[in-house]
């Protein structure tokens, strides 16, 4: 290779080392360098690099000859290249071209495609590259005489790839594709299959369930405006209740009603997580906490059923079974919920609650004792929240008709029911005429469908205060949850035989009542925050 003897060249090496020095010949794959410079600084005056150790090279410097050449005319260097001396010694008749001074030599692989004489598409007198290959193995390196005539004819890849249709291409990928969707590993690959064979694991197997509830009236449904449509069995239990309504009113229930109890029998109420004993309020203690919440801190009745709404939602989301039980991945039919409403601060903290159910898809039902279509006679706080439980899709029914008809147009079962009938500031006793016999109808037909019943504040029938069940029926409540405070109605209730210890699970949920209403007088015994970062907490009823 005449080309490039004389040129002083910098080599990197395949192993990250470099050498400098003046080409002095390249024979059978071999580069022979003279005056050697190694990139540790050790010389030699001659030194053999096999072709197969080379990454890149460098031009550093040219002949001086060359450089003599560049300095005469442009017919003189058009005349020099017809000499011998331009002749390759194995090939005297294809001439070369002159090497440029600033980048005279080029790397490329032996595969890379050779250039066409002329271009065909714009018909230019482009003059053939000529290469020379010195190795003939692939993978080795073949130097080319003219590097800027490739770097400045860039290649057209419009024109290239104009000729290609790729939507041809696909649609002839998909004629040519029968192959059975079942023996294809990838799922995104199948094709469309009119029965779906396989499902990822957040997918639903069955298609979801639809039943008429949507097509409930909005304001629910009334025994006397409309005809009740039973099934046999919901038809022969109120049949029964509504014959022994009039005995079992007067019956005795079924623990012995006696004297309240003046102490707790041994009984404390502590928190399950702090094992602190939590102070029990009675009603008036209740009642007079929230009047001062109100003047003071302008904690209002409504404010205090939103707070307290979101502590009872939660614990009733967690009763049905979490939020896998209402997700929109479920293919079931939503939860029901049955709320038992009374004319009182229960009764609208549990419409409060539904509400708030409602909005976090579980069907809700509110039973109210007064006519909820008689919306003056409700307190303005009942009336309040019963109309915002309306408006967000719940159920409104004030009969045992009305009730079963909702319950017999559905498929949902009802699943849990809500006791707000009476809470800490009423009681069953103070109902009379028909409201009190409803009252007593409703609770032996939640008795008799065995559903499990959560009471807000205590069980109705029993005594907020003195833990004393009176001539009604009570309601067999598993679950107790105290608003704000704990009434002692529920250890006199150990105390005097009305509940059994393990008969309820209580809790305790914030209603938002200010600490600072807690700082002064008889009420500092209550400045304690039970809740952390809870809207409710566990309690538990233990010895002393």
């Amino acid at each position: 290779m005449t080309q490039v003897v004389g040129y002083k060249v910098e080599l990197f090496l395949k192993n990250d080392t470099s050498v400098k020095g003046v080409v002095n010949k390249v024979v059978d794959k071999v580069l022979s360098l003279d005056n050697v410079e190694f990139q540790d600084g050790a010389q030699l005056a001659h030194h053999a690099v096999p072709g197969s150790e080379i990454k890149d090279l460098k031009v550093i410097d040219m002949p001086k000859d060359s450089s003599k050449k560049k300095k005469s005319t442009k017919n003189e260097k058009i005349s020099n290249k017809n000499n011998n001396n331009n002749y390759d010694n194995s090939t005297n008749s294809t001439p070369v071209q002159q090497p440029l001074q600033d980048d005279a030599i080029l790397f490329y692989r032996s595969n890379t495609p050779s250039r066409e004489t002329e271009s065909r598409s714009n018909g230019g007198n482009k003059k053939k590259l000529l290469k020379r290959n010195i190795y003939s193995n692939d993978h080795d390196i073949t130097w080319d005489d003219n590097i800027a005539q490739i770097k400045n004819d860039d290649f057209d890849f419009e024109s290239s790839t104009a000729g290609f249709d790729k939507h041809a291409a696909l649609e002839e990928f998909a004629n040519n594709d029968h192959i059975d969707p079942s023996q294809r590993l990838a799922g995104h690959n199948k094709l469309k299959s009119p029965v779906k064979t396989t499902y990822n694991n957040d997918e639903n197997v069955l298609d979801s369930k639809v039943d008429k509830w949507e097509q409930e009236s909005r304001n629910g449904s009334n025994g006397s405006e409309r005809k009740t449509r039973l099934t046999e069995k919901t038809a022969n239990n109120l049949a029964s209740l509504m014959n022994s309504g009039a005995s079992s009113s007067t019956s005795r229930p079924r623990y012995n009603n006696r004297s309240p109890s003046l102490e707790f029998r041994g009984l404390q109420l502590i928190c399950s997580e702090t094992k602190d004993t939590l102070p029990l309020a009675s009603p008036i203690q209740l009642l007079d906490i929230e009047r001062l919440a109100f003047e003071s801190f302008k904690i209002s009745s409504q404010l205090i059923a939103e707070n307290a709404s979101r502590g009872i939602t939660g614990l009733v989301i967690k009763i049905l079974g979490g939020a896998s039980r209402i997700s929109n991945k479920n293919h079931n039919l939503p939860p029901l919920v049955l709320l038992l409403v009374g004319n009182n601060r229960s009764g609208a903290r549990a419409l409060a609650a539904g509400r708030q159910l409602t909005n976090h898809g579980v069907r809700v039902i509110a039973f109210t004792l007064t006519d909820f279509n008689s919306v003056d006679e409700f307190d303005e706080n009942v009336k309040h929240q019963l109309e915002l439980f309306q408006l967000s899709g719940g159920k409104c029914t004030s009969s045992l008709s009305g009730l079963n008809k909702i319950v017999s147009d559905i498929d949902t079962p009802i699943e849990l029911v809500v006791d707000a009938l009476q809470g800490f500031d009423t009681n069953l006793s103070d109902l009379w005429g028909d409201e009190l016999e409803l009252a007593l109808q409703l609770i032996r037909w939640v008795q008799q469908q065995d559903i499990g019943t959560l009471s807000l504040d205590i069980p109705s029938g029993i005594d907020a205060g003195s833990g004393l069940i009176g001539d009604v029926e009570i309601i067999d409540a598993k679950w107790v949850v105290s608003l704000g405070l704990p009434v002692n109605g529920i250890l006199h209730a150990y105390s005097n035989g009305a509940a059994q210890k393990g008969d309820w699970t209580h809790y305790l949920v914030d209603v938002g009542l200010p600490l600072n209403l807690f700082k002064k007088g008889s009420l500092r015994k209550f400045d304690r925050n039970w809740f952390g970062g809870e809207w409710s907490v566990s309690l538990e009823i233990v010895e002393k």
